[in-house]
């Protein structure tokens, strides 16, 4: 018997469509499971994904965004990689040494080969301390002048 204090972890493979996609909407809805690769046409893995820009997963509490994102990040061998669960940063100040002083960070901003990206992994965005758009407001701000410069945000 599990303890109330542990969590169930599910080793099943999740599937992420884009924001929009009805189809998709009501056939996972009618709890479709795609058998073959053919019916997932509008369906991805999360390493189908990493390649985009911005990437921003979204979904009703408990589906498991949180635990995909920290199992992806620990797996993953990227340089440049920067991890941040939001829920406990409490102040700008704090915002901006946890990601914008960090080293990783610096050292990334700092680099000059164009090829060289930062992977930035920001958890529970909704959940934080912060209010919600305080927090977007000054990730824009901090961000907007790197966007362009190969930084991938999960």
């Amino acid at each position: 018997m599990k303890n109330n204090d542990e969590e169930i972890q599910h080793s099943w493979c999740r599937f992420w469509y884009l924001r929009g996609d009805n189809e998709v909407r009501s056939m996972w809805e009618g709890m479709h499971i795609p058998s073959r690769p053919d019916d997932r046409t509008n369906l991805f893995e999360l390493d189908q994904l990493s390649t985009i820009p911005c990437l921003i997963l979204l979904g009703d509490a408990g589906l498991g965004k949180s635990t995909i994102i920290d199992e992806y990040q620990r797996k993953k061998i990227l340089k440049n990689k920067l991890y941040l669960n939001l829920r406990y940063v409490s102040t700008k100040g704090e915002l901006k040494e946890q990601i914008f002083q960090h080293p990783i960070y610096q050292s990334w901003y700092n680099s000059k080969d164009s090829m060289n990206h930062l992977y930035l992994f920001l958890d529970s965005l909704d959940e934080g301390m912060l209010q919600l758009g305080y927090l977007t407001e000054l990730l824009l701000e901090y961000l907007q002048d790197v966007i362009h410069q190969g930084c991938f945000c999960g």
